[in-house]
Parts: structure tokens; C-alpha cells; sequence
């Protein structure tokens, strides 16, 4: 999952990544993340720290709360 909320950012962040063979899932808001955690899984959350409506520290904070396994698999 790659978040950010400028979409430059994002288009080269993922033209980074989509030279390797991962499947890329983007959002445009921490909003939009929220509103996938519990439909999607990733292996990794790339996210901007300064996004308008939620930091990336704050977006990885909600998540982590909402993990329904043991916290010890995620690393953040």
C-alpha cells in the first residue's frame, strides 16, 4: 500500500516500485487506507508523514489498534 496526498509523489513512488513484480494498491488519503484495512492486506504500508487530514504516524497508529492478529507481526 502506497499512500500519499500529492499525486506527484505518488506517481513516482509507484513508478519506483512497479519496476520490481508487486502488486501496488494506492490511496490518495489516510481516509482511504482506513477504509480498506479491513476488506485488503498488505505486506507493507508506505505512507507520507505530512498528509492533510492524518499524519502517517497517526495512520499507522489506527491501524495498528485495529490489527486482529498478534501485534508482534507487524514491525512499525
Amino acid at each position: 500500500m502506497a499512500v500519499d496526498d500529492d499525486p506527484v509523489n505518488l506517481n513516482v513512488l509507484v513508478g519506483i516500485l512497479s519496476s520490481e513484480p508487486y502488486h501496488i494498491t494506492i490511496a490518495h488519503s489516510a481516509r482511504e487506507v482506513l477504509e480498506l484495512v479491513d476488506t485488503q492486506q498488505w505486506d507493507l504500508l508506505i505512507a507520507d508523514v505530512m498528509m492533510l487530514q492524518m499524519s502517517g504516524y497517526g495512520l499507522t497508529q489506527k491501524i495498528r489498534g485495529n490489527i486482529p492478529y498478534p501485534s508482534s507481526r507487524c514491525c512499525c
